[in-house]
């Protein structure tokens, strides 16, 4: 574990992302690109006279699908680039094994947390039947159910180094890495929410200025302008993201290096 503050974090994370875009610029550029024609295309799709047609939900399936696996190759390469430096290539975010584990563990994770909501629902449902609990069911529901989330949001925290380990070749190792995160969740959840409020800072500023763009060629609030503002949010916002994740594995994961280190 390396000692950063709260600042150096989020300073850290904004800086590796501007560095990552500045040195790899058509990587960047590439995904902007990709996302906008995507959302086009999907835009298209829902214009046509049929558009609950299979053969049209298949194709909005497909480029749906691409898209969020884009987006994630966008966030493996920031992470990497801030735990690798010169070692990230760009090709091992898009086809690398690694990038695969990723997407595995996160989606995994995801997966695992809407089962054990449900699945936890669904019990309370059943016992407070059995107990014949029949007043105030709302609340009981709704206090059972907030629990239950927070529970899952605490759990996705508490292994939230995970995707970064995995991300740079490492082995997984849940009891590291839920060892790591002991005591430090509300600061793990903190640094994430400064970086979003600075993204959201950037992200007004460039909604205004397509905004007034749009209004002058008279473009519409949903016409191309729009979109392309929307992915130039996206695209720096997930670097600045993956740079923030890997700023937080530095500040935090020490079993998790040690065990790097030894492999």
């Amino acid at each position: 574990m390396q000692k950063f503050t709260f600042e150096e974090c989020i300073a850290g994370a904004w800086r590796d992302g501007w560095n990552l875009a500045r040195q790899r610029p058509l990587f960047v550029v590439t995904s902007i690109a990709a996302i906008f024609f995507i959302r086009i295309a999907q835009d298209e799709l829902r214009a046509i006279p049929v558009p609950h047609s299979i053969s049209v939900m298949l194709a909005m399936g497909a480029l749906w699908l691409i898209s969020v696996l884009l987006m994630n190759a966008i966030v493996v390469q920031a992470v990497r680039y801030v735990l690798l430096g010169d070692e990230a290539t760009t090709f091992s975010a898009f086809a690398g094994r690694n990038y695969w584990r990723y997407c595995g563990l996160a989606y995994g994770l995801l997966a695992s947390i809407i089962i054990a909501t449900i699945v936890g629902m669904t019990f309370i449902v059943i016992a407070l039947h059995l107990l014949g609990i029949h007043g105030h069911e709302r609340a009981l529901y709704s206090t059972s159910g907030f629990v239950i989330v927070i529970v899952a949001v605490w759990v996705n925290v508490r292994l939230s180094l995970l995707p970064s380990h995995v991300a740079i070749g490492k082995p997984l190792s849940w009891r590291a890495a839920w060892r790591d995160t002991r005591g430090r969740c509300m600061t793990i959840v903190g640094t994430h929410l400064g970086i979003v409020v600075t993204l959201c800072g950037g992200a007004i500023l460039v909604e205004g200025i397509a905004g007034l763009i749009a209004f002058a060629i008279n473009d519409g609030r949903h016409g191309p302008v729009m979109e392309l503002a929307l992915v130039i949010i996206l695209v720096p916002g997930l670097i600045v993201s993956g740079a923030g994740s890997g700023w937080i594995y530095r500040r935090y994961a020490v079993e998790l290096v040690a065990q790097r280190q030894g492999t």
